[in-house]
Parts: C-alpha cells; sequence; structure tokens
C-alpha cells in the first residue's frame, strides 16, 4: 500500500524511493491515511526498466510528478540508474527511523552504549496504538535492543520517539545522521520537520548495503517488518 500523505520508500536490491510532498509534521497519524493499492509486477532484472515502470505507474494513477520523488540506485556500483526530484525534501513519514536506528547500532557496534541499556519510556514519548505502549508501561525502562526492534519490525512511533530523545533529540539526531551521505544537505533537512530526500535515502542504503555485518539485525527486522501492509 502507498500512502498519498506520506513518502514511500522502497528498498529491494536497489535504492529506490518515492514519496508526495504535504505539510510538515514529524509524526504521522496512521489512521488518517489516504490510499492506493499497488499491483504487483514482475520481477525486474535490468534496473534501467523501472524507470519506464514507474512512470507508467504514475501516468495511470495520475499522479502530479512533481509530487514525486525517487532514486533507483545499483547498490554494488552505486551508481543511480533513474531519478526524479531525487536531491529535492520531502516529508518523510517514518523513513526516517531507519537512519535513527542505524545510528543506535553504530554507538553498539564502537562500545559506546550496550544493547542491554535501558531507554525511559515517558510519557512525552508514548503514541496511541502501537505496539510498546500495549507491551510496556508508561514510567518503565525498556532494553536499547528491543526498542530498536519495535522500531523496526513495527514502525513503532514510540520507539521512534524514545531512541532520539534518548539520542539528545531531534536535532542531534539529523546533525548526525547527515553524516551517511557525502552530500550537503539545506536548512530544511535539518529542520524540526520530517524532512528527507531520495539522494540521502540511497547513501544510508547503499551504507547498509557496503556494513552487512554491521547492520545484520536491521537487515533482518526489515525482511519480518509490517507483513503485507507496506512493499
Amino acid at each position: 500500500i502507498l500512502s498519498m500523505k506520506k513518502l514511500v520508500w522502497i528498498g529491494i536490491c536497489l535504492a529506490m524511493i518515492g514519496c508526495t510532498k504535504e505539510e510538515p509534521v514529524i509524526i504521522e497519524d496512521k489512521n488518517k491515511e489516504e490510499e492506493i493499492i499497488v499491483e504487483e509486477v514482475e520481477e525486474v532484472d535490468d534496473l534501467s526498466e523501472l524507470n519506464q515502470m514507474i512512470s507508467d505507474y504514475m501516468q495511470t494513477n495520475a499522479l502530479d510528478a512533481s509530487m514525486v520523488s525517487y532514486a533507483i540506485q545499483d547498490l554494488q556500483t552505486g551508481k543511480i540508474t533513474g531519478s526524479a526530484n531525487m536531491d529535492e525534501n520531502f516529508i518523510a513519514g517514518s523513513v526516517y527511523k531507519l537512519p535513527l536506528c542505524m545510528l543506535w547500532y553504530d554507538r553498539i557496534d564502537q562500545g559506546l552504549v550496550s544493547a542491554s541499556q535501558p531507554l525511559y519510556y515517558s510519557e512525552s514519548c508514548n503514541e496511541p496504538g502501537g505496539q510498546i505502549e500495549k507491551d510496556f508501561q508508561i514510567g518503565s525502562y525498556i532494553p536499547l535492543s528491543t526498542v530498536l526492534a519495535y522500531t523496526l519490525i513495527h514502525s513503532d512511533n514510540a520507539g521512534g520517539h524514545i531512541l532520539f530523545e534518548s539520542f539528545g533529540g531531534w536535532t542531534e539526531y539529523k546533525k548526525q545522521a547527515a553524516n551517511y551521505s557525502s552530500h550537503p544537505q539545506n536548512e530544511e533537512f535539518f529542520s524540526l520537520s520530517n524532512y528527507l530526500n531520495a539522494q540521502y535515502m540511497c547513501d544510508v542504503m547503499k551504507r547498509i548495503y557496503d556494513n552487512q555485518e554491521l547492520y545484520k539485525d536491521v537487515i533482518e527486522y526489515l525482511r519480518i517488518a509490517s507483513p503485507d501492509d507496506y512493499l
């Protein structure tokens, strides 16, 4: 399902990113989504074919090209084989959780924190309806490894809040996350609104591909994340 209220990112054996523009928000309300059902398509062997497939899909669904951003990347070579508006920032929805979790795995790998370190689940971090709210009491401490798993598997909003608040806040998270890309980011990227761009996310996906042992938990959790709900 692609939501026309959010940014949609597709990672298969490439980084292919699509999104829609809206007013700045950090956390989305899934109950207010307007949805389009995405038809299954045949597997593509040549990445160059994807550009035409995306164009055909946009025409079929009468999508405004200026409101969509994507990039298709060969992760082995790093080459971008197709794109549109890939340097333009769009509201990212839950995609921000991927580089956020990666930063925590970097800290674990560097010995700066332990995977078992308890993180505080405060009232301000809570979002009704999430899996963390169902399984843990507000005011409790949750192991870092558990928060990471819930955030990646369930796209848990409370998990995202706990992680960036424990990291030093949203601004500090974005400042550190920008280091995953060699491309300079503008002020909008670092604002309190949830902006990302397709070029940046290609760099994020390439980092995961080049460091699969470091991010093995990220890869495994994303394999089983939100089955039947997202691409």
